[in-house]
């Protein structure tokens, strides 16, 4: 009952967030929806986009159908800004430890949040950016969801 007393709790919360358009990476990626917070969105050529001030902590939520079983996870996550690649805190962690409702083991055809927290440090420069988000099996390396999610960054 606890259990999913938390799923809906984080479900409802998940609902608050801001829902953004992504990019699907290339390849087998099940992401349903993504969810990013603080997002003072903006339409910039289309897009509903999030504009970032610096020095804030940022929380991107990915629902995915999961395309198959996986016990061992990571996440990589990485900003492209001007050309250049950035990894972000984190990347590279096991989001089996704390970030991802219903927990690990991941089961094949059943939905899951996945959450990644980062900074949105003082010297990241102004203006567009893209992230990477990318959850995968540790193992096979095969993606379990991948978007790419254009983002302005801002000062204060």
């Amino acid at each position: 009952m606890y259990l999913k007393a938390l799923f809906f709790a984080l479900v409802i919360n998940y609902a608050a967030s801001e829902q953004v358009p992504f990019v699907p990476c290339k390849g087998q990626s099940a992401v349903l929806s993504v969810a990013i917070t603080p997002c003072n969105s903006k339409q910039i050529e289309g897009w509903k986009t999030c504009l970032l001030p610096h020095e804030s902590r940022v929380r991107v939520e990915a629902a995915v159908l999961a395309p198959f079983s996986a016990s061992q996870l990571e996440v990589v996550a990485s900003a492209n800004l001007n050309g250049h690649t950035i990894p972000l805190p984190n990347s590279g962690s096991n989001p089996c430890l704390e970030n991802i409702t219903p927990g690990c083991p991941v089961k094949e055809d059943r939905m899951y949040i996945f959450t990644f927290h980062f900074d949105v440090l003082k010297y990241y420069p102004s203006g567009r950016m893209q992230i990477l988000f990318l959850v995968r099996d540790k193992k096979s390396k095969r993606n379990i969801g991948c978007v790419k999610l254009p983002v302005v960054i801002r000062g204060h």
